[in-house]
């Protein structure tokens, strides 16, 4: 979402803000109402106010098609350190673009400030229709094959390519390609139109294979084009990869040649399917891994044969495919616990300890692991609190008044967009400091991002921090729940952020679906208004924890289990849980098929050890959490496991 595209800010308390606040306030209301004489009042009257510059940007930007190129020019140059002048240069380019005044816009483009694909069409068509290179045309093609829907941008370079008979049968089919491999299917029927007839009737085909990709079993007609022919069996075997990967290997082994495909292309095609297999644990991916891995291995062939062996407790091919990692890969702290339990585990201790012995100095989840393996105390290794001189930095770094301000009016976003902004701009030395500020004024999301890009990960105080605690410890008495578990989830899921959204709608301090906190609410007796507002800390904090507690049930008080699907949903969960044996927790974890819940389960756990230690000068230790995952973890299904988080 763009940081000026809502206009419902959060409304502040009137009684509390300054003067200069609440003009501020109201002129952005006449800006709204685009009451130009107003709106000049108001510029003169906060005329050296820190915000000023806004009533500016927003002025120009909601009446950009009639403000002077000249007035925007001053204010890009006059507010060059202000994130606000990149803002108000992109949406004038796209004006100049728009109505086609080329010369303005070459003059004040520059393709290594904005690489936004509308900007390099508009560029493209500035060149095209004021001094055209040689090229030109060349850039044209290009932006148009992207195999992505044209913006209104960009469509007009197709117009151009059709008018100058610069677009052609291979290139309309390449572009097809990639938009079917997008899954664009709506984009590559339009396309189609530039086709013949009997080109068409080909596209139909491929968009039948497309649906139901089982097809490839007979024979692509050989009239078709060869490398069309080729595309569709490639897409194809993808899409099938994913519904049936037996019959895809089946039909690249035995069609890979009929199709003219080269020894790179099969082996793609093979290590997609093996990765399909692994995904679903079926019998067979170990062996395809293998003879993929023999031929050409990648990062996530190895590493998924590696997890494979961990899932079978296959010791000796742990050994054997650790040695074929890159020798960055080998020295990360995740390949050398697995080394460690490889080697004590094929009657090699003293390897094992010492590399147990090196890996319990970290603070990380397989640090907890090494030093529960040796049973010894966790290393936290915090840094010292610093003290900072706050007039000295806010005096400093311009963008610290701003924020000040944006925070005291509510402009959540504008603020973080200064924020960021202050953090790509800041000294590297200064960002720690930063950092403490950030908290003071109980930004944590800020402090950490802020800590995480000086890649200082010892100072616990502030990466920690345990805001909203009443309420955190009122939902964890309620729910059953440890509290030091709810921080480690809200930690993982938004570092803090209370207004933080994600692009598919979980919302909040604990990441919740609105379908998800929908079901637990009821599930609870909570009002409606409790689970429809999910900004609200104290809401979100009772839902979350009730949905934690609620899973830790439902797998039985497995806690590794209830992790997991907290971040993959139910359903999932119990899939991944072996029906044949018992696997060790650890061995269960590093074989998740989803990369991002493999980490989750591992972050949050860590954080909850974290968090333990903060809040109770104790932990647990983590070997407690560590019960044997299968058979009789498997939780029963019921219809709440539709809700997935």
């Amino acid at each position: 979402m763009l940081f000026f595209s809502n206009p419902n800010f959060a409304k502040p308390d009137i009684a509390s803000l300054t003067e200069q606040q609440r003009l501020f306030l109201e002129a952005y209301d006449a800006i709204n109402k685009k009451d130009r004489a107003l709106i000049a009042d108001y510029k003169k009257r906060l005329s050296g106010y820190v915000l000023a510059p806004y009533l500016s940007f927003f002025d120009f930007y909601k009446n950009i098609d009639s403000t002077p190129n000249s007035a925007i020019e001053q204010f890009v140059i006059q507010n060059k350190d202000n994130h606000l002048s990149g803002r108000l240069k992109y949406y004038w380019l796209n004006h100049l673009g728009r109505s086609q005044q080329w010369r303005s816009f070459l003059a004040h483009y520059n393709s290594e400030d904005f690489t936004a694909q509308n900007l390099k069409c508009y560029a493209t068509l500035a060149e095209l229709n004021t001094q055209p290179k040689p090229e030109s045309s060349d850039k044209a093609k290009a932006l148009w094959q992207t195999g992505k829907p044209l913006s209104r941008a960009c469509q007009p370079l197709e117009n151009y390519l059709i008018k100058n008979k610069l677009l052609t049968g291979s290139m309309v089919w390449e572009n097809i390609n990639m938009a079917m491999g997008r899954d664009e299917i709506t984009y590559a029927t339009k396309l189609s139109k530039h086709l013949s007839q009997n080109e068409r009737n080909i596209f139909q085909a491929w968009l039948k294979i497309h649906k139901d990709p089982s097809q490839l079993t007979q024979p692509l007609p050989s009239e078709y084009p060869g490398q069309v022919r080729q595309n569709i069996f490639i897409q194809g075997i993808k899409k099938l990869s994913k519904k049936d990967p037996k019959l895809a290997q089946k039909l690249v082994t035995q069609d890979a040649k009929r199709y003219g495909l080269n020894q790179a292309e099969e082996l793609s095609l093979m290590r997609i399917i093996s990765l399909r297999l692994a995904r679903n644990y079926q019998p067979d991916a170990k062996s395809l891994l293998d003879q993929v891995n023999e031929t050409d291995s990648s990062e996530s062939t190895l590493r998924w044969q590696l997890q494979l062996a961990l899932r079978h407790s296959d010791w000796a091919s742990v050994l054997e495919v650790y040695e074929k990692l890159e020798d960055d890969e080998k020295t990360t702290e995740k390949w050398q616990y697995w080394l460690a339990r490889a080697l004590d585990n094929t009657q090699e201790p003293k390897k094992a300890q010492q590399i147990y012995k090196n890996l319990a100095t970290k603070r990380n989840f397989y640090g907890f692991l090494a030093a529960d393996k040796l049973k010894q105390d966790y290393q936290f290794n915090p840094s010292p609190s610093k003290k900072i001189d706050v007039n000295e930095l806010i005096q400093k770094y311009s963008q610290l008044p701003r924020i000040k301000e944006l925070l005291a009016i509510d402009w959540l976003l504008n603020a973080n967009r200064e924020w960021y902004h202050l953090l790509q701009t800041a000294k590297n030395d200064e960002l720690e400091a930063i950092s403490y500020l950030a908290t003071d004024w109980q930004q944590h999301n800020i402090a950490i991002r802020g800590l995480a890009m000086a890649e200082n990960w010892n100072n616990i105080e502030l990466r920690f921090p345990t805001p909203h605690k009443t309420p955190v410890l009122q939902a964890a008495k309620q729910h059953a729940v440890d509290p030091a578990w709810i921080y480690g989830v809200m930690r993982r899921e938004s570092a803090f952020a209370t207004d933080i959204r994600s692009p598919v709608g979980a919302t909040g301090l604990m990441q919740l679906m609105p379908n998800t906190a929908r079901f637990i609410g009821q599930k609870i007796g909570v009002k409606p208004q409790t689970y429809k507002n999910l900004t609200n800390a104290e809401s979100n904090i009772e839902l979350g924890s009730a949905y934690l507690s609620y899973l830790n049930e439902k797998f039985q008080g497995n806690r590794i289990l209830a992790t997991a699907a907290y971040n993959a949903g139910p359903n999932r969960v119990e899939d991944w849980i072996p029906d044949d044996q018992q696997l060790p927790a650890d061995q269960w974890i590093d074989s998740i098929p989803f990369n991002e819940t493999r980490r989750y389960v591992k972050a949050v756990l860590e954080y909850t050890i974290i968090f333990q230690s903060l809040l109770n000068q104790k932990y647990d230790r983590l070997e407690n959490y560590l019960l044997p995952i299968g058979q009789l973890q498997s939780a029963k299904s019921d219809s709440s496991t539709l809700v997935k988080n």
